[in-house]
């Protein structure tokens, strides 16, 4: 889908809960996009966002998983 810059953004705030003043942060050359929630207890505390300028950068199996791995860490650590 082609959209503008402005649009994007809005994109991020409305369907990720993004805050505008980091959904302007991101930059219009990126193709990848990655979110990952944190969760602690079975609630969402947090979003882990990478984005990248390679596109189908995340579609690489172990690319994901080490991501996720990364971010289960992070989970775990805040549970502590």
């Amino acid at each position: 889908k082609t959209m503008t810059f402005d649009q994007w953004c809005a994109g991020l705030v409305e369907s990720y809960g993004m805050a505008a003043r980091d959904a302007k942060a991101t930059r219009p050359d990126r193709y990848a996009f990655m979110a990952v929630p944190v969760k602690k207890e079975g609630e969402v505390v947090g979003v882990v966002y990478l984005d990248s300028s390679v596109p189908g950068f995340f579609d690489d199996g172990a690319v994901r998983d080490l991501i996720i791995a990364g971010c289960v860490g992070v989970a775990k650590w805040i549970g502590e």
